[in-house]
């Protein structure tokens, strides 16, 4: 606006086709949706560099023996790598014990079953319609210190498991997902990284239409 005064009366002609310019280029909302974009695009480049940084987590080499791991980070980065099945669907909150000690494990599978527990939620809560399409979904991850362990925690929403259904939950090749989205291997799977190698437990605990929740538990050494 400042340069336009300064024109000598002969560029009128290019005056107009600055004024034109500026019309199609709309420049008053530019002014207002520059600062939005540009802090969309800050936001993007953090959640990108939030998912980097947990995928180079789960490209980790795999280890034969245990290690100590801070399981609420092991929680907070399975969130991250799975925000595409349940941004869409679900709000996800974490309810974590900053108390929580390091517990001896295999990292990468635990990583794995805390990946597929979150999908499998976000999974269970799309099946079910959205009123008016907005997200009604919750899905709430939480961890909490026991007297001999750690136990964690994968709650959501959706429509719960059929009673029929819940004595084959774990069972190898059991899915009541259609058209072929599951050959029911992950939570049989879950099953045997959590029960027979670090010698923990994992249940459910779900009402037909009030949602399921997954809880697994993890041993800690006894101290010395």
């Amino acid at each position: 606006e400042s340069l336009k005064p300064a024109l000598n009366p002969d560029a009128a002609p290019l005056l107009a086709e600055l004024e034109e310019a500026e019309r199609k280029a709309d420049v008053a909302d530019l002014r207002s949706d520059a600062p939005k974009a540009i802090a969309q695009s800050e936001e993007g480049v953090r959640r990108v560099s939030q998912i980097v940084q947990a995928m180079k987590e789960y490209a980790l080499p795999l280890r034969e023996e245990m290690a100590n791991a801070d399981l609420n980070r092991a929680i907070e980065t399975a969130a991250t790598l799975a925000r595409t099945e349940w941004k869409y669907v679900a709000e996800l909150s974490t309810r974590l014990d900053p108390s929580l000690p390091l517990v001896p494990c295999h990292l990468d599978d635990i990583n794995q079953v805390l990946l597929q527990l979150i999908v499998n939620a976000a999974q269970a809560i799309g099946e079910q319609p959205h009123p008016d399409g907005k997200i009604s979904g919750q899905i709430v991850l939480s961890s909490r210190t026991l007297p001999d362990g750690v136990a964690i925690r994968v709650a959501d929403n959706g429509p719960g498991t059929p009673e029929e259904n819940r004595s084959k939950i774990f069972t190898p090749f059991f899915t009541t997902k259609k058209d072929g989205k599951s050959i029911g291997q992950s939570l049989a799977l879950a099953y045997h990284i959590v029960v027979n190698r670090h010698r923990g437990d994992i249940r459910f605990e779900t009402e037909t239409g009030q949602g399921a929740t997954f809880i697994l538990r993890l041993p800690t050494p006894p101290p010395q």
